[in-house]
């Protein structure tokens, strides 16, 4: 079994992961399925989403400057705050399809979690 969860959650909205984790657990604890979890950032299509690879570039340039000074209040009482804004890197439609046929159906996959770097390697 393939689940699309998500590496993040869009800002203010961390109940979106949290559903996606407790998704994720109860197939974990289904001993009779073998899951392979999918864990994509930003989602970008040039024809199922165009208004998405306009976002493509912020997505890429926020992760980049922000994920490093997010880390840096991890210890303080600011976390709380920043965590929030705490977004993965953009990644194509294509490439998540892609994993998820790769990993449902290539025996020789044997991780069971795949994130944005991961599912491109696969290709």
């Amino acid at each position: 079994m393939v689940y699309l969860g998500a590496s993040g959650h869009p800002p203010f909205l961390p109940k979106y992961l949290e559903t996606k984790e407790q998704a994720e657990q109860f197939i974990r604890q289904q001993s009779h399925l073998d899951g392979k979890f999918l864990k994509p950032g930003f989602i970008y299509s040039n024809h199922e989403k165009p208004w998405s690879v306009g976002l493509k570039p912020f997505v890429n340039l926020y992760n980049t400057v922000a994920t490093p000074l997010i880390g840096l209040t991890k210890n303080t009482k600011l976390h709380c705050v920043t965590k929030n804004f705490d977004v993965d890197s953009a990644v194509h439609l294509d490439d998540v399809a892609y994993s998820a046929i790769i990993v449902a159906f290539d025996q020789i996959v044997s991780e069971t979690v795949f994130f944005n770097k991961d599912m491109q390697s696969l290709r």
